[in-house]
């Protein structure tokens, strides 16, 4: 958990060079640089991983397979979803060392989760610490074809934002060519551009709620006439038509939640804001789903890095609020008044992000010793004899 620990460590320091040099006139470039060291650190940490995620091995062999394949033979073995081994072939045709492969895979995922969090919050470094303590990263390095789709998905943000159906449209097609879970994409933003009043509210809460306690018969039914049949018969995937894990799921039911709470004084902020609500609750609705039936947990990754972006807007309205109370014109009396309401503003915000460091560091801690997906504990290629194959991890958790 040593290597896990460091990144968070990397985070915090980050974030605090960030503070401390606010007010240098190299600010902006010394943000950059540490983004970028942090981003590179995260790429090596999944670059040199070795059969942790309980799709390791899977993938090793899709990779090794479309690497002695055509491309003509790529495209129809896989043309359902043809992206992710399209992208593999391309690697393949200049080697097939599947190191390389997870190294460029995870500069494409981690550099934009990176980039783009950056581009659109004014604090990354809390997106960064989310992305571990929320186990996305674990996530991108187990789901590795889901987790393409989710960023190709994430690329599409200032389209959902600002509602260009169209872009958005062609982006969530993109996104589906990785994998098929993409296509809940879409009437997820039909929901979202709906008016944020209290009609429309109750009555997606109420199908939501509905949503959630259905859920279980519904997919056995319809796993007798799908492709998913096969989990019904395998032990092995059975466990895949079983209950998810309350306590790795919990921590982001919370952030979905914490979410919801503040999405009126977002919607305030700014009107276009008010599709955060519907994703939010549709988010947290597939979590609380997944507690049911563990793998519509699969459906929630492609919403999952939105709230990298939407947790630190939530904190930068504290900020917001400072600076209209500091662009008032005042007298004196109103000058120690809102010295005393910036002192309250800026509590609030110090107390808020403290509570979320420790939840973070609480929920990552639950994910360690639970093992999330066997992405914890960390194995390298430098130290490969610890690796251990699926039931033989399995059955070490239930001892």
């Amino acid at each position: 958990m040593t290597v896990y620990i460091g990144l968070m460590c990397l985070v915090v320091l980050a974030w605090i060079l960030d503070e401390k040099t606010k007010t240098n006139p190299y600010h902006n470039k010394i943000r950059i640089f540490s983004m970028i060291i942090l981003a590179v650190s995260f790429i090596l940490v999944s670059s040199f991983r070795y059969r942790i995620g309980f799709d390791y091995d899977m993938y090793n062999d899709f990779f090794k397979q479309v690497c002695s394949q055509s491309f003509t033979d790529v495209l129809k073995a896989h043309w359902k979803e043809p992206s992710y081994y399209i992208f593999s072939w391309l690697v393949g045709c200049v080697t097939d060392n599947y190191q390389i492969w997870l190294f460029v895979s995870g500069t494409f995922i981690i550099g934009s989760i990176f980039y783009i969090t950056y581009k659109n919050t004014d604090s990354p470094w809390i997106s960064y610490l989310l992305y571990i303590s929320m186990h996305i990263f674990a996530t991108n390095m187990n789901f590795l074809r889901q987790s393409m789709a989710a960023v190709v998905l994430f690329w599409g943000y200032k389209y959902l934002k600002n509602g260009n159906t169209i872009k958005y449209l062609l982006i969530v097609l993109l996104a589906t060519t990785f994998h098929f879970s993409a296509l809940i994409a879409l009437p997820v933003y039909i929901v979202s551009r709906l008016p944020l009043n209290k009609i429309w509210c109750s009555i997606m809460s109420a199908i939501c709620l509905i949503g959630i306690f259905a859920i279980k018969p519904a997919i056995n039914l319809l796993a007798q006439f799908t492709v998913y049949s096969k989990y019904l018969d395998n032990p092995e995937l059975q466990m895949y038509l079983g209950k998810g894990s309350i306590k790795t799921m919990l921590f982001q039911a919370v952030i979905m939640i914490i979410t919801l709470i503040f999405t009126q004084k977002l919607y305030k902020k700014d009107k276009k804001n008010s599709y955060i609500f519907y994703i939010s609750l549709i988010s947290m609705t597939l979590i609380l789903m997944g507690i049911n039936v563990f793998i519509i947990e699969r459906f929630s990754i492609n919403f999952q890095l939105y709230f990298l972006i939407f947790i630190p807007q939530i904190i930068s309205l504290y900020s917001a609020d400072i600076e209209a109370l500091n662009s008032k014109e005042k007298n004196d009396y109103e000058k120690i008044v809102s010295k005393s309401k910036q002192k309250q503003i800026n509590d609030t915000k110090s107390l808020i992000t403290f509570v979320l460091i420790c939840f973070c560091i609480f929920n990552f801690a639950l994910g360690a010793v639970n093992g999330y997906h066997k992405v914890y504990p960390y194995i390298s290629i430098f130290n490969k004899e610890q690796a251990v194959d699926n039931n033989t991890f399995v059955s070490n958790l239930k001892k």
